[in-house]
């Protein structure tokens, strides 16, 4: 079994390692934005010092703090391109609440491109095979909007996870 994608490799000493065990779940779900263009990094405050060091966390939770990070394509460990042609891949760490999806909306209003495309990702690493991930790609849950026309609503409900939620892979497709 796999959780939800969180930041785990600066997991400090203080006994959190028990902590984030309880919550495991019977699925992995990764998220990335993909775009036409680039876009820039946005560091969460909690897992960063100002000059982009990892810095020790303070709670669980913080793991789940937004974050936009350039995603090393060679060390990732899915075929990004089954999802996506777009040439820009950021690896996307949020655990949806309210103050997050406020800040993520902020972030992609402040630049996201007009006509341009930019997607938000969410993928269940549990499908291995190609076969299985096409499969699901013809049950994809699309959402279209403008950069204009974004709302927290539509950010909301392609962005938050929830238990026994199952509809991945789901992508949310801003213009």
């Amino acid at each position: 079994m796999l959780f939800f994608w969180r930041r785990c490799d600066t997991i400090n000493s203080r006994g959190l390692l028990s902590e984030l065990k309880k919550e495991w779940v019977a699925i992995s779900i990764y998220q990335f934005i993909a775009s036409e263009y680039e876009l820039p990094a946005l560091l969460s405050p909690k897992l960063h010092h100002p000059d982009g060091r990892d810095k020790k966390f303070e709670s669980i939770e913080d793991l789940g703090d937004l974050e936009i990070v350039r995603e090393m394509i060679g060390y990732l460990f899915v075929d990004i391109t089954i999802y996506t042609k777009l040439p820009y891949i950021y690896r996307l760490n949020l655990e949806y609440t309210p103050e997050r999806g406020q800040r993520l909306w902020k972030y992609l209003k402040a630049n996201c491109q007009s006509g341009k495309r930019c997607e938000v990702w969410s993928i269940d690493l549990g499908a291995e095979d190609l076969g299985t991930i096409q499969e699901e790609l013809l049950h994809l849950g699309r959402t279209y909007t403008t950069v204009e026309t974004l709302s927290l609503e539509t950010l909301e409900a392609a962005c938050k996870v929830k238990m026994g939620d199952d509809n991945f892979p789901r992508v949310l497709v801003v213009k």
